[in-house]
């Protein structure tokens, strides 16, 4: 009598075995979708994790000859050289006897605090490969980029004191306005930031699923700076550009920076009340758009395409 062969073991029916237990199907778990006001109170029971998160978003430009030396670099062009382009070669001037590099660092340092801020807070979600096994709530991810903006806004203050220290040296005056103009200017800082935050919630969500959004930003908010007073004041562009900047939110409180610290400016209350208006209701439906998609779009703490490498530092 011969061994069965393998073949035909294979080939006989195997009994069940009545005392093993059939795995459990998985249970497909429903999506967790909170109200706005618990995604709020869950961030904000949180907030002692954000300054260790806004501090490890700040470059460090590992790799770079220069390192941190393009913290300075590339301020520095922005401004001194735009403002060689436009006051030497177009012979653009500031109101009020005001020294066009002058008016160009405190225009150029409020613009760039709402565009860096936005395309910052775009790509915040990368920052969720870094904290993913945190589960950190999801409304601190947008703000986990203030540390990076901050540092970035620093060297253009620090450029303007030098810029106003060698003009009160050289002229013997003061530009800045030591008055209650003053707070004027930091409240059109403040606005500037605010309102940036309040875009970033709709682009942090979409970059999750669509990195094209940082390309489109990329190219659109640099064309939104030229319709905004800030290598030159509204009354020196023509009639149907400066209807463009009216309408334009940014204007009103880029103005009150000027107007605030250089008297530089012509403040209109209208253009003031208009940014306002935009401010809030950016935000009010920015936090709706974000609460409704970002645990679909963002809780799965991938970000689609991560893989590549990012040249965000260019921002």
């Amino acid at each position: 009598m011969t061994a069965p062969s393998a073949v035909e073991l294979s080939a006989e029916p195997v009994a069940a075995d009545e005392d093993v237990e059939q795995a459990p199907l998985p249970v497909e778990l429903p999506l967790w979708q909170p109200k706005l006001r618990e995604r709020i109170a869950e961030a904000w029971h949180s907030r002692h994790l954000l300054p260790g998160m806004a501090l490890s978003s700040v470059q460090t430009f590992q790799g770079r000859i220069l390192g941190r030396g393009w913290f300075f670099l590339r301020p520095l062009w922005q401004v001194f050289g735009m403002a060689l382009i436009f006051g030497g070669i177009f012979h653009a001037t500031a109101p009020n006897g005001i020294p066009y590099v002058l008016f160009v660092v405190f225009g150029f340092q409020a613009f760039q605090l709402w565009r860096i801020t936005i395309m910052y807070e775009t790509v915040s979600s990368k920052q969720i490969k870094v904290a993913r096994n945190l589960r950190i709530p999801l409304l601190l991810v947008p703000f986990a980029i203030l540390g990076r903006v901050f540092a970035r806004l620093s060297v253009y203050w620090l450029i303007a004191a030098v810029v106003l220290l060698y003009y009160w040296i050289v002229k013997g005056h003061l530009y800045l306005q030591l008055n209650v103009r003053l707070l004027v200017g930091v409240a059109g800082v403040a606005l500037c930031l605010i309102f940036a935050m309040g875009i970033g919630l709709f682009t942090s969500v979409l970059y999750a699923r669509a990195r094209d959004v940082k390309y489109l930003l990329r190219f659109f908010l640099p064309v939104l700076m030229f319709l905004t007073p800030v290598y030159y004041s509204v009354h020196q562009l023509p009639g149907w550009a400066q209807a463009l900047s009216q309408v334009n939110p940014l204007t009103g409180v880029v103005s009150m920076v000027q107007w605030g610290f250089l008297d530089a400016a012509t403040l209109r209350p209208l253009g003031v009340l208009w940014s306002l208006a935009a401010i809030v209701l950016t935000w009010s439906f920015g936090l709706w758009f974000f609460n409704k998609l970002a645990t679909r779009f963002l809780g799965v703490y991938r970000v689609a395409g991560e893989e590549e490498d990012d040249d965000d530092d260019m921002i």
